[in-house]
């Protein structure tokens, strides 16, 4: 009994610790679902802020494409205003030839008037006629010629409707011919008009450039010298290597004594031009004129080889001043290519030859221009003289 008493004591001790551990279970089975559903009501409020955030997303991004849409309807006005500015021209061309065409549709209206009228004037003459030949026939009644055939007084009727007949087509045709006429008139006015109303045609370059150098050729001739200048200044903006104008201009300008503008107009051609020796002749001699030779030297030199005689006499001028003899010597010896017989040519090279101690060849030189004949007494008498001092020597 006592086991037993033992066994039920253990029971009874037991039972409250499992009721225990009953109620700590069901509060443990409690708390966790009040933090479940804690947790489903929060992941709730999240899904519908973000479904929140994405609509409002799409409603920003389709104001934004209307409120792009709206200037490109706004261009499309100005477009087509622009699009109508630009085009002037064809609506006057079209006015035109809608003011021509009005004009040629009255003109064939009012001829369809005038032929209604002919044809009228010729039915009144028609009816004119017949009653002309009734008043014919009352007058013949009359006069007592009742008793005529039939036939006389019927082919007198015929006869005279034909004349009448043949005399309005006649002058319907005059009216019809003189109408015609006038039409074609007025039309041939109509295109002279037309072609009158051409605009004027622009001028090329070479054409302006031609018509201002004639009219500073007439300035010049009329003593409008200042015209003439702004002339040629207006030709040589618009073809800065127009060689004439360059040079009538540096003239000019030489004539007043405007050395300084007249030698930079003409470097401005050399610099644009350096085979051109009527500049460098024209800027050697205003370098003459100043007294500047060396500079007009320097100028000539470049072209030294051109065949010119004119061009290589300013240079042997200039270069014997200097005493650049070897210069001289070679300008004579192109003038002697260009004229192998010239005694001056020959009596000149002697004397270069004379001035640089080359003394066999001004002897030479000076040989052969006397052979040659053509010199002046005084020139004859000084190549004697000099061929006999050099000889003794």
């Amino acid at each position: 009994m006592s086991v037993i008493n033992q066994m039920l004591k253990d029971l009874e001790e037991r039972a409250p610790e499992q009721s225990k551990k009953g109620s700590q279970t069901v509060v443990t089975a409690g708390k966790t679902s009040i933090v479940k559903l804690i947790a489903i009501i929060i992941v709730a409020l999240v899904a519908l802020n973000i479904i929140g955030l994405y609509i409002w997303s799409l409603l920003e991004e389709n104001q934004a494409l209307k409120a792009k849409a709206v200037p490109v309807v706004a261009v499309a006005p100005a477009v087509q205003q622009t699009a109508l500015q630009s085009q002037p021209r064809v609506r006057l061309t079209q006015a035109v030839k809608e003011n021509s065409q009005a004009k040629l549709n009255a003109r064939e209206a009012s001829i369809a008037e005038e032929t209604e009228a002919a044809s009228q004037l010729q039915h009144k003459s028609i009816a004119a006629s017949t009653l002309s030949s009734a008043e014919v026939n009352v007058k013949v009644k009359e006069a007592g010629v009742d008793d005529l055939p039939r036939e006389k007084l019927t082919s007198a009727q015929v006869n005279t409707e034909k004349s009448d007949t043949k005399r309005a087509i006649a002058e319907n045709d005059t009216v019809k011919f003189n109408e015609a006429k006038h039409e074609s008139s007025e039309k041939s006015a109509i295109k002279a008009k037309a072609s009158m109303s051409v605009s004027r045609r622009q001028l090329t370059s070479a054409e302006l450039i031609a018509q201002k150098l004639i009219k500073a050729e007439k300035s010049i001739n009329a003593n409008e010298l200042d015209k003439a200048e702004q002339l040629f200044e207006e030709v040589l903006i618009i073809e800065p290597a127009q060689q004439q104008a360059r040079k009538k201009l540096a003239a000019l300008w030489f004539g007043r004594k405007s050395f300084n503008d007249a030698i930079n107009l003409l470097s401005q051609g050399i610099a644009l031009i350096p085979d051109n020796s009527e500049f460098r002749s024209m800027q050697a001699h205003i370098y003459l004129q100043q007294g500047k030779l060396t500079q007009a030297y320097n100028v000539l030199i470049p072209l030294d080889y051109l065949k010119q005689q004119e061009y290589q006499l300013l240079i042997v001028n200039i270069s014997q001043q200097i005493s650049e003899h070897n210069a001289a010597i070679k300008a004579y010896k192109i003038l002697l290519t260009m004229q192998p017989e010239n005694s001056r040519w020959h009596l000149g090279l002697a004397i270069v030859y004379d001035k640089n101690s080359q003394f066999a060849s001004a002897i030479s030189e000076y040989k052969i221009s006397l052979a040659q004949g053509r010199l002046s007494e005084d020139s004859s008498r000084f190549a004697k003289e000099r061929i006999q001092i050099l000889g003794v020597k």
